[in-house]
């Protein structure tokens, strides 16, 4: 069952207010901390764009991260890449350890093919 990143989704308030919520950060946005292995605290660099006035700053739209924005986990403050907080699960393939969510290299086409 694909998580909420791996459909390309981000929070929305209908969303979050008709559905279920999420048993874990790992099971709705595939990310938890390498190294404890809690997935219930962790802070992301995002982009967001933002609308500026005399009156102040308000979010004018989605927030967005990428595997390569900072990560860190609010309880051991461990700290690396989102790639790096996505969980490793054996290829279906050839067996080697791939971020969930992620197709493993052996699974892509060779260049030139």
């Amino acid at each position: 069952m694909a998580n909420a990143w791996e459909r390309g989704e981000g929070p929305d308030e209908l969303g979050a207010l008709l559905a279920p919520p999420a048993a874990t950060v790992r099971e709705e946005w595939g990310l938890e901390c390498p190294k404890c292995h809690r997935d219930d605290g962790l802070r992301i660099e995002c982009l967001v764009v933002s609308a500026l006035s005399v009156d102040g700053v308000a979010p004018a739209g989605d927030l967005e991260w990428s595997n390569g924005s900072l990560c860190m986990c609010n309880h051991c403050e461990h700290q690396d890449f989102v790639l790096e907080f996505r969980p490793l699960s054996p290829c279906i393939a050839c067996g080697d350890p791939t971020p969930e969510g992620m197709p493993c290299p052996c699974l892509e086409p060779e260049e030139g093919q």
